[in-house]
């Protein structure tokens, strides 16, 4: 963190660390909120289980269905994905990004492609910060 020269435009970024990993509370559409898993293996921005994302995106109009393949070594199996574009607001900050579904998803989980739109993200493990730069121009 000390080699960093824009540490100081830097802000904490509202999150809990437990053993469970890192949760980021997200308020979508609808005045919903909900508690978010760090997931940087997840590459797409943000996934919901269905019936949240029902929820959540209802009265958006800018929805579409995509193709997903799950592979591993054994298999690759086809899901039909449902994405929805919309912005969140975490704290006090909005954010435009992309929602989705399918009918594997269980989980409510954050994934690396959210995190572009940023310069740099740091995690003080040790104090349990979380840390972002402001948004990329």
């Amino acid at each position: 963190m000390d080699s960093l020269a824009d540490l100081q435009q830097a802000e904490v970024l509202s999150s809990r660390f437990g053993d469970d990993g890192i949760k980021i509370p997200v308020c979508f559409r609808n005045n919903i909120t909900e508690e978010m898993s760090l997931d940087f293996g997840f590459n797409r921005d943000i996934l919901l289980p269905s019936a949240d994302f029902d929820k959540i995106v209802k009265g958006n109009d800018k929805i579409y269905t995509d193709s997903l393949v799950f592979t591993t070594p054994a298999s690759h199996n086809a899901v039909e994905a449902i994405q929805a574009s919309d912005s969140i607001q975490i704290q006090k900050k909005y954010f435009i990004t992309g929602i989705s579904t399918n009918k594997l998803a269980t989980e409510r989980l954050i994934g690396l492609p959210f995190f572009e739109q940023f310069d740099f993200v740091i995690f003080d493990y040790g104090n349990k910060v979380f840390y972002v730069s402001k948004l990329r121009r």
